[in-house]
């Protein structure tokens, strides 16, 4: 259940974020070494990041871990 809850609100708010600081899914996949499949997949809720992926992606795109534990827990 709380895989599920984070999955949807961190596949939003990656989106949302992304969009918001301008960048693409391919730059945000060259900075962290994977594929935009990978990040398409993520986005789409597909796949999950494991958590070193995740606190990348939080921290470049400036999501606060807070703000995640906030609407999952």
């Amino acid at each position: 259940m709380e895989k599920d809850k984070f999955m949807n609100f961190f596949c939003r708010e990656m989106v949302v974020y992304r969009n918001l600081k301008g960048i693409s899914q391919s730059k945000l996949a060259c900075i962290l070494g994977v594929t935009r499949f990978t990040i398409i997949n993520y986005e789409n809720g597909h796949r999950v990041p494991d958590i070193c992926i995740g606190l990348k992606i939080a921290k470049i795109l400036g999501i606060k871990l807070e703000r995640i534990m906030d609407n999952i827990c």
